[in-house]
C-alpha cells in the first residue's frame, strides 16, 4: 500500500425509539490521513499501551469498540472509549475528519429512475433502512473528495490536499450517482471486509462512530459536529460536518438503477477466504484465533480477509489468493487449487492454515 494519503470511513445507524418512533437517522465518518504507514505505527504503539493499562486482551493488535466492552471493567468503560479515541485522533498524519448524517422527514423517494419500468418510490424511512443504510459508509467519503474550498480562511486550502486513496469496510446496495462520483475522483479504492478487524485505519473510524452514538446524548448534526471538535486536537485535524437531507446533494445518493455495487472489484489480494463449511458459523470463527490471525496476516499484506461465498467468488480469485476451509476435509475445495492456472489459489485445511499463519507471523509477535 503506497504511504501517500488515504481517507477512511465507517458509518452507523441511530434510532430515536421513543422521540420518534420507526425513525432512524444515519451517520459516518471519514477520516484522512497524510501519510498511512506512519499513522499505522503510531496507531499500534498507542493501542499496545492503551490495551497493557486498560487490560484489553487482543491476538491482533487491532481493536473494536466490543473489545472495549469485552475487557474494560464496567466503571473504566466510557472514560477508557474516550481516552483511546482521543489520543488516536491526536496523531499528527490526520488532517480531517469528515461527518454526515442524514434525517429524513416523511417524504417519498423515487428510485431506479434511469428506466421508467424499474422506477418505484418508497416512503422515506424505509428508503434509509432498506437502501441507503447499505452504503453509507461511502457517503461520508463522497462528501471528503467532492469538496472545494470549504474550510475556514485559517486554515488554507492548498495546505489540505485531497487525499484519493479510498479505504472502506465492504458494504453493498445499488449503483448510486454519490457511487458513481466517488469512482471517478478516487486515485485507488480498496473494499475492505473484516476491515475495521484488519486495518488501523479503518478501526479507528469505527471506534470513533461507536463513540459517538454511546456518548452523544442529544443525537443531531451539530451536537455531533460539537464533540468531535471536542475530542479532535484543532492542531492536529480539521473537523467538518454536513446533514445531508434534501435537494440535489440527497438526490445523489438514491440508486438512479437496479444494478448492484460490485465491491468485489476492489477487494485487495492476497484475499483470505475463509470456508465454515457444516462445523461452525461465522460468529464462532471470528471467536477463534485463527480468524484474528488470518487478519493480522491480511494486514501486514494489504489484503483482506471475507467468509467465501462460492457462487459469488469462485470467478475471482488468484494465485496471489488462500482458501482456508475450517471443516477437517478439505473435499472439493482442493478444486479451486488443482484445477486452476491463473486462478490456482492455495487451499488449506485448519492445521494447515494454524501452522501457515504460526511460521509467516512468528517474527512479528516476539
Amino acid at each position: 500500500m503506497s504511504d501517500n494519503g488515504w481517507v477512511a470511513s465507517d458509518a452507523t445507524k441511530y434510532k430515536f425509539h421513543d422521540q420518534r418512533p420507526n425513525w432512524i437517522s444515519l451517520a459516518a465518518v471519514a477520516v484522512a490521513v497524510d501519510d498511512i504507514k506512519s499513522f499505522n505505527d503510531c496507531y499500534f504503539e498507542i493501542v499496545k499501551k492503551k490495551s497493557e493499562e486498560y487490560g484489553i486482551k487482543t491476538e491482533h493488535p487491532i481493536i473494536k469498540d466490543e473489545d472495549i466492552t469485552r475487557w474494560v471493567t464496567d466503571w473504566e468503560r466510557e472514560d477508557a472509549r474516550q481516552d483511546i479515541v482521543t489520543e488516536l485522533l491526536s496523531i499528527d498524519t490526520i488532517r480531517e475528519v469528515q461527518f454526515v448524517e442524514t434525517s429524513l422527514d416523511p417524504q417519498w423517494v423515487t428510485l431506479f429512475d434511469e428506466n421508467e419500468d424499474d422506477k418505484k418510490r418508497m416512503e422515506s424511512q424505509k428508503f434509509m433502512n432498506d437502501f441507503l443504510e447499505k452504503y453509507y459508509n461511502v457517503v461520508a467519503i463522497w462528501e471528503y473528495l467532492r469538496k472545494k474550498k470549504t474550510r475556514p480562511q485559517h486554515l488554507p486550502y492548498e495546505d489540505w490536499p485531497i487525499h484519493k486513496n479510498v479505504l472502506t469496510d465492504d458494504f453493498g446496495g445499488q449503483i448510486s450517482e454519490a457511487w458513481l462520483d466517488v469512482g471517478k475522483i478516487a486515485d485507488d479504492i480498496r473494499v475492505i471486509p473484516q476491515g475495521d478487524k484488519t486495518y488501523p485505519l479503518l478501526s479507528l473510524a469505527d471506534l470513533t462512530m461507536d463513540m459517538v452514538k454511546q456518548q452523544v446524548e442529544e443525537w443531531d448534526e451539530q451536537e455531533i459536529y460539537e464533540f468531535l471538535k471536542e475530542i479532535t486536537p484543532e492542531e492536529s485535524a480539521y473537523v467538518d460536518s454536513k446533514a445531508i437531507d434534501h435537494g440535489s446533494d440527497l438526490e445523489k445518493l438514491v440508486p438512479h438503477t437496479t444494478e448492484s455495487i460490485r465491491t468485489i472489484l476492489h477487494y485487495p489480494s492476497p484475499v483470505v477466504h475463509i470456508e465454515t463449511g457444516n462445523s461452525m458459523n461465522a460468529k464462532k470463527a471470528k471467536s477463534l484465533d485463527i480468524f484474528e490471525h488470518a487478519c493480522k496476516f491480511a494486514q501486514e499484506n494489504d489484503g483482506c480477509v471475507k467468509f467465501f461465498n462460492e457462487n459469488h467468488d469462485r470467478d475471482f480469485v488468484t494465485n496471489e489468493d488462500y482458501l482456508i476451509t475450517l471443516d477437517s476435509q478439505i473435499s472439493s475445495l482442493a478444486d479451486y487449487e488443482e484445477l486452476n492456472d491463473r486462478k490456482s489459489v492455495t487451499v488449506m485445511n485448519r492445521s494447515e492454515a494454524m501452522a501457515f499463519f504460526g511460521n509467516r507471523l512468528s517474527d512479528t509477535d516476539e
